[in-house]
């Protein structure tokens, strides 16, 4: 009886160890067969601006948005960081110069000082990176 369970334990051992495993892409599988899992690419590949509105009545504020993606073309991972830089400070502020997406997006509000031009506001994420220019206008006020 003692050899018997030897050889059925030794049975056991030698099938566990063979048969197919898989390959997640970076290491190789098992004994035998084994999938390739293509590994995505989650890094920011491209940044799309937009503002709502996109030119500014003084003392109006605009809200931009960062659509970011990755080299497939999908919504980067949430949590991605998207760093703001206001290029033109003296004609206004931004609300956040860091950002993490949710969805491949992220707002900021750009909020101007008061002062005609044209504030330029660039967004960036890993190489992707954009630029935005807001044309802001102040009419002068008449009191009567």
């Amino acid at each position: 009886m003692k050899i018997y369970r030897y050889f059925l334990l030794a049975f056991i051992l030698l099938i566990s160890s063979c048969g197919g495993g898989k390959s997640t892409g970076l290491t190789g599988g098992g004994g035998g067969g084994g999938i390739t899992v293509p590994t995505a690419t989650t890094d920011a590949a491209t940044i799309t601006l937009s503002a709502s509105p996109a030119s500014i009545i003084y003392p109006a504020t605009s809200t931009i948005t960062a659509d970011v993606l990755d080299g497939n073309g999908d919504p980067v991972p949430d949590g991605t960081a998207v760093n703001f830089l206001n290029n033109t400070a003296t004609l206004g502020s931004i609300s956040s110069t860091l950002e993490n997406t949710v969805g491949g997006q992220v707002t900021i509000i750009f909020t101007p000082s008061g002062t005609d031009g044209t504030a330029n506001i660039s967004a960036s994420s890993g190489a992707a990176n954009a630029n935005i220019d807001i044309p802001i206008t102040v009419v002068a006020t008449i009191n009567l």
